[in-house]
């Protein structure tokens, strides 16, 4: 049944905070966050807003979901819209992975760009960015908790 679908689904948007575990923007490209990383980049997304790290900078969003081109709340959505982005200076110690991952994070989370997003079987919540490429970058995020 979709109810039981659903329903898990909005369970794991409770739970607000996602860390980025993997950023692919290319087939062939390395796009796993190594562990060793001084601080993962994180998202969490509220009814209208969108806050994280890139793991070197903080970043606020707002942002609108929507499915079949109306407006939903994050649970009934199937697409996210960034109306505006803002990021702060990197940090002067950020280096190594974490410089990959803000670069990588700032070019794909930014004012405009429309993402499809969902929660995959391994409750991972993946964002793939809306292009008309084959193979669209995405970022996929594991729930934090909480």
């Amino acid at each position: 049944s979709t109810q039981g679908v659903s329903s898990a689904a909005s369970d794991v948007y409770k739970r607000q905070q996602w860390q980025v575990v993997s950023i692919n923007t290319t087939p062939d490209a390395a796009s796993t966050i190594p562990e060793s990383i001084p601080q993962a980049p994180t998202l969490s997304f509220g009814q209208s807003t969108m806050v994280g790290t890139t793991g070197c900078a903080q970043m606020v969003g707002k942002v609108t979901y929507s499915a079949d081109d109306e407006r939903q709340n994050i649970r009934e959505g199937n697409r996210l819209h960034f109306d505006e982005v803002e990021f702060d200076e990197t940090a002067e110690d950020c280096h190594g992975a974490s410089v990959w991952a803000d670069n990588l994070l700032r070019n794909l989370i930014s004012a405009d760009h429309d993402f499809h997003y969902t929660v995959n079987s391994n409750n991972q919540l993946v964002l793939e960015l809306v292009t008309d490429e084959v193979d669209s970058p995405s970022i996929k995020l594991v729930s934090l908790g909480g």
